[in-house]
């Protein structure tokens, strides 16, 4: 799986990762964020993270600007249409 992942995200600003929970989605973002692709980590399950995602999804979104890991993004879904636009 993680050939397919990087291969995704050379050519897509955007790469969704969905499974079943506990089987390790987390711990294959994070290994890939330090030793395969450098991206920032934030988790949305960090309360303070979540409310500033939450309050202000467009200027959450519009301030990253290196390649961000967004774990738990379901937990605000007005992220997915800030994402897009």
């Amino acid at each position: 799986m993680t050939p397919v992942f990087l291969e995704s995200l050379k050519d897509t600003p955007v790469v969704f990762l969905q499974g079943a929970r506990q089987t390790g989605k987390s711990t294959l973002v994070c290994h890939l964020a330090v030793n395969e692709y450098p991206a920032y980590y934030l988790s949305l399950d960090d309360i303070g993270i979540f409310s500033a995602a939450k309050s202000d999804p467009q200027g959450f979104i519009s301030e990253l600007s290196v390649p961000t890991i967004i774990d738990e993004v379901q937990r605000v879904p007005e992220l997915f249409r800030a994402i897009r636009e």
